[in-house]
């Protein structure tokens, strides 16, 4: 009760504190006035964390001791009413008695005096409620918190215990409940003290919206899922589970992946390093060390390749290939990489990121099937995509896209003439549905006409663009642009050009604000504005000055901006880390083109607020850039990150 008071009285002084820096009654916390309100509680950075950082950090202290009193009033109230329930004796032989009470699980005998004083008891508690499906009542809670002390290292060490905290990650459907009810009573970071060091870990930017230890135990909740009753649009990556022999060095992977935070910059090589430490802990295996660590130093590895490079190069496979070793290994990661992104908020796993990981998983997976097996496997995944797609050709008939095919021998013959003008990436890329789709567009498209189609999907808040064109200098430049002056913001792209000279992409656009676009009257506005501007007859010059030409608010973090000439055989690979705007896209498209360089390749991607942009670049004869460009040409776009998107 004195460290809830205590709690208590400190958030009083934060909700004062606000009334001072808002001058007016503000009880809201938000995120803009964090740094604000810890200078003036007389917060000051510390080593690798910012003020901002060292406050919230306390301020989940405070809150957490609050609510576990709050709870213990609350289960206290409803102690009687459960007495009058029919409770159940559990007898352990080897470990202490347990009563059932409904869905809880309690103390045989009450306080916390009489609570066995063995560590591993209380690791035996956390594997019987997981194992009954019960939950720890707040008897046991407390009690493991005040035998806290007793955790030494030893016992961090100690054979048996290390057995049961196995154990707890070897029953996949039941992992994340068992964590958060040890991590709840503090013995989690207590017996992983590598865990406890990120337990209530803020970071100050616009990316991060989770503390590590909550976003963590939300990914794991994410894989518990995948592994026995998947989310929609997650079904498939269950079937990665059936590669998986021991579950355990995945869910420990997971735990730790982001242990290196809160140490300075390359936080994955840090956590490796911590993963290392953890297993030796633990007894585990040279296998499955190797397992963990790599789960932990390459858990960006796969959303980084899938988002930000041309997976049409086999040698982004073949990277990912060497990485990971072996299948399992690479479904282990696969996996990973799926829960961890899921697991930053809602709306950053979009369909786009999991087409794009499992294509590179597609890929890698071929890679270890060898020469002769991949192409097999390869075209008979492409001949599954024909039949999908013909099958949807034969069913759309929508206004604006065109009359879909007479026959079966026509849908066909459409399919075959697409695809033979694509590179051989694009079917094994996108969904049968938006190939149908772009079909159909090609075919009104066909004389030279831009056509332009949408396919709102409100379930993910985002719609898709579908444009047919003839490709020219500075396409994707007129497209950002026009795009931005309609207020429409882009979250991705996907461009591909046809032998025939045709453009046909794919755009993941939303409103301002974040949401989808489905109303038909703005969705025929959009359209043909676009198709104007691209055939001519509306002044591009004059629709781009429509763009609002507000200052740009000052950003956290200051964009990162690289070029690269080892990525690709053919191309200099621009890669741009900046916080979003609308037009962001356009800016960039824009100052490259007037810098007389072709776009080959983009790929575009939005989380939160942060953009992370892709440009595969060639000069205007063809050819990777020189090195002596690359000063001028990072400082204009530097330039054009922080001036309005005008023309």
């Amino acid at each position: 009760w004195d460290r809830a008071t205590r709690g208590y009285d400190w958030i009083l002084r934060v909700r004062n504190e606000l009334h001072y820096v808002t001058d007016r009654r503000a009880d809201q916390l938000t995120f803009a006035l964090q740094p604000e309100v810890a200078r003036g509680l007389k917060y000051v950075p510390q080593k690798h964390q910012l003020a901002s950082e060292v406050f919230m950090r306390q301020y989940f202290l405070h809150a957490e001791n609050v609510h576990q009193a709050m709870r213990q009033v609350v289960a206290a109230a409803h102690l009687e009413k459960g007495r009058r329930r029919r409770q159940v004796l559990l007898e352990f032989p080897d470990g202490p008695h347990l009563i059932r009470t409904g869905s809880e699980l309690r103390l045989g005998v009450s306080g916390s005096d009489r609570f066995p004083s063995s560590p591993l008891d209380m690791m035996r508690v956390y594997n019987q409620a997981q194992k009954l499906r019960l939950r720890p009542g707040e008897d046991i809670q407390n009690a493991v918190r005040s035998h806290l002390p007793l955790i030494s290292r030893s016992w961090q060490r100690d054979s048996e215990m290390n057995r049961g905290f196995l154990k707890l990650l070897r029953r996949p459907g039941r992992v994340a409940v068992a964590l958060r009810d040890m991590h709840s009573s503090g013995m989690l970071g207590k017996y992983l003290p590598e865990f406890g060091h990120v337990t209530r870990l803020m970071q100050y930017d616009y990316y991060h919206r989770y503390t590590t230890d909550e976003h963590t135990l939300h990914a794991i909740e994410l894989l518990d899922e995948i592994w026995t009753n998947p989310p929609a649009g997650m079904e498939r990556y269950r079937d990665l589970t059936y590669h998986i022999t021991d579950p355990a060095p995945l869910f420990l992977g997971l735990l730790l992946h982001d242990t290196g935070k809160g140490l300075g910059g390359g936080h994955s090589k840090k956590g490796a390093q911590r993963a290392q430490a953890v297993c030796e802990r633990l007894g585990l295996g040279p296998d499955k060390r190797r397992q963990v660590e790599l789960l932990v130093r390459y858990h960006l590895l796969l959303s980084h390749l899938s988002q930000r490079r041309d997976l049409s190069d086999r040698r982004v496979a073949q990277q990912a290939a060497e990485i990971t070793g072996d299948l399992e290994s690479l479904s282990m990661l696969t996996l990973l990489t799926c829960a961890d992104t899921a697991a930053v908020g809602p709306g950053v796993w979009t369909e786009w990121k999991n087409v794009l990981l499992w294509e590179l998983y597609e890929k890698v997976h071929l890679e270890f099937l060898g020469l002769e097996a991949a192409t097999a496997q390869e075209e008979e995944r492409l001949a599954q995509v024909r039949n999908e797609v013909q099958q949807r050709l034969l069913e759309l008939n929508e206004p604006g896209l065109g009359e879909p095919p007479a026959s079966v021998a026509a849908a066909r013959s459409w399919i075959e003439g697409h695809l033979g003008l694509l590179p051989r990436r694009y079917p094994l890329g996108a969904s049968p549905e938006l190939i149908a789709r772009q079909i159909l567009l090609s075919r009104r498209s066909a004389q030279g006409t831009p056509a332009v189609a949408f396919l709102p999907v409100p379930e993910e808040g985002y719609t898709v663009l579908l444009l047919c064109c003839p490709d020219t200098r500075g396409l994707f430049a007129k497209m950002a642009g026009t795009l931005a002056s309609l207020d429409v913001n882009i979250l991705g792209a996907r461009l591909d050009t046809r032998k025939d000279g045709m453009a046909v992409d794919m755009f993941w656009i939303s409103t301002a604000r974040g949401d989808v676009i489905d109303d038909p009257v703005r969705l025929r506005r959009i359209g043909s504005m676009l198709e104007g501007v691209l055939q001519g007859s509306k002044s591009f010059d004059e629709v781009v000055a429509r763009i609002d030409a507000r200052p740009l608010a000052p950003a956290l973090k200051n964009p990162h901006l690289s070029l690269n000439n080892e990525i690709s055989d053919n191309c200099t690979v621009l890669e741009i880390l900046a916080e979003d705007r609308l037009g962001l896209a356009y800016s960039m498209a824009n100052c490259l083109t007037r810098l007389g360089l072709n776009i080959v390749f983009a790929k575009l991607s939005t989380e939160k607020t942060m953009a992370f942009d892709v440009f595969y670049l060639t000069e205007e004869s063809g050819g990777k850039l020189p090195e002596e460009r690359w000063p001028d040409v990072l400082s204009q776009l530097e330039q054009a990150l922080h001036m309005p998107a005008r023309t």
